[in-house]
């Protein structure tokens, strides 16, 4: 019985990391009701009727929010995978860190950033990057408290 426990948590896996990167990005999306897409800036928003209509959060509020939500989708992410594995934690949780790293590239690379300024680019960047391999971190400093 725990056998086939083991290799039911063993194949869920994928399924989890796509589950919480989801949830990570739902996350993030709901941090803030205004997308920083839609905000260059100057401050000026281009959607709605007027087109002139001023965004009400400044820039640094952007930056903190997409770096918050880009650090919750990579810890939440490394973290589930994590908890799932029933053995080889930290190296349960690198996998999904190098995999939360090369969604934040896919995402940096494919997506339309022409509206955002290249520092917020670059620290959401950093935000994917840091949380998940610090949550690694975490991860194996659990695993050798455990087994010490």
């Amino acid at each position: 019985m725990t056998y086939l426990l083991n290799q039911l948590r063993w194949f869920s896996l994928p399924f989890v990391f796509i589950g919480a990167a989801c949830l990570g990005i739902w996350l993030w999306l709901a941090f803030g009701a205004i997308a920083v897409a839609h905000c260059p800036p100057d401050l000026v928003w281009h959607g709605g009727l007027s087109g002139n209509k001023k965004c009400s959060w400044p820039l640094a509020v952007y930056l903190l929010k997409d770096m918050g939500g880009a650090s919750a989708m990579g810890a939440l992410t490394v973290l589930l995978c994590a908890v799932v594995a029933p053995a080889r934690k930290a190296a349960t949780a690198s996998a999904a860190a190098i995999a939360v790293c090369a969604l934040a590239l896919l995402f940096l690379v494919g997506g339309d950033h022409g509206a955002r300024p290249a520092s917020l680019v670059f620290a959401v960047k950093v935000a994917f990057g840091v949380s998940s391999w610090f949550a690694v971190w975490g991860v194996s400093r659990c695993v050798q408290r455990r087994q010490a």
